[in-house]
């Protein structure tokens, strides 16, 4: 990523506007995958006027929520999702998890879906934990797609998405469904410019994030930790690895190069680290595995 400095001047006083991180340069020919993200900010939950959550089950009764993320012509499957619940009850739903192909800026058509019962988003937001999706098998995508998460009709059963809040998102990627199952944007629907708290695992052809079984491999523990982490890599190659952790923000907090990798079961010190989510992030020439991390103290 790069920052993104203007100076105007009148030969006599100037002024400068940075934005931070404006600019995202991909690699055109990857050869692993990739986790990325809309998501930056602060981490919030809104409420809705007419009761419960603005971004998942109100009084409206709004059907599903959806993340939109833009076409990414060297990325061409998408293997999984992770989501960030704000709140989940309930034990009898089934939740469905759609992706949508884009067709002129709005969903078009389902291609591809997968379930699980709620009562294991209950389990990972009681954890503190981000709910995975795998998507078996992966999704193709040639254009711009949405993650659609279906709300919970059961009484009593309710979910709601983290978001940033109003003003961070640089452009409206949240969608919904109304009652009448029509599509609205956020900006349409609440006239807030929002971004989901959604990550999406997006692979280029040929390439799997469990690529020669990685993520069977990777281990880490304790999670939730309250400081001290272990990560068993198994028979990872670490050669050429490296390991990213980055907090909700989507910021990179922990950075570990394959040159100082000594020792397949790492001690991570993530004492100085505020309670919360992590996503930590193995890469080698194989692939890369995605793994949650929790502190909490």
């Amino acid at each position: 990523t790069y920052d993104v400095s203007l100076t105007v001047t009148d030969g006599t006083d100037s002024d400068t506007e940075t934005k931070t991180a404006y600019i995202e340069v991909y690699d055109p020919n990857p050869s692993v995958c990739e986790t990325v993200t809309n998501f930056s900010g602060t981490p919030t939950l809104y409420g809705a006027q007419d009761g419960g959550y603005l971004a998942g089950n109100n009084g409206y009764g709004d059907l599903s929520k959806a993340e939109f993320f833009e076409a990414m012509p060297q990325y061409n499957t998408l293997d999984s999702a992770y989501v960030y619940f704000g709140n989940a009850t309930g034990s009898s739903s089934t939740i469905t998890f759609n992706v949508w192909d884009d067709n002129g800026g709005t969903p078009n058509s389902i291609i591809g879906s997968e379930t699980m019962p709620i009562s294991d988003i209950v389990s990972d937001v009681t954890n503190g934990e981000l709910t995975g999706i795998n998507f078996d098998p992966d999704i193709t995508i040639s254009t711009g797609f949405y993650i659609e998460v279906v709300l919970p009709t059961t009484a009593g059963d309710t979910l709601a998405i983290v978001t940033n809040a109003d003003g961070e998102a640089t452009t409206n990627t949240a969608w919904e469904t109304w009652s009448d199952g029509a599509w609205h944007s956020y900006a349409d629907g609440w006239q807030m410019d929002l971004n989901h708290a959604v990550f999406a695992v997006v692979c280029p052809d040929g390439v799997g994030i469990d690529n020669a079984d990685m993520s069977n491999e990777v281990h880490v523990f304790p999670n939730p930790t309250t400081g001290q982490l272990y990560v068993d890599l198994g028979s990872i190659n670490t050669d050429n690895a490296s390991i990213n952790i980055y907090n909700m923000f989507g910021s990179i907090v922990r950075t570990i190069n394959g040159s100082s990798i000594n020792s397949n079961v790492l001690n991570i010190d993530l004492s100085d680290l505020s309670n919360g989510l992590y996503i930590l992030q193995i890469e080698n020439e194989q692939g890369k595995v995605t793994r949650r991390v929790s502190i909490a103290r």
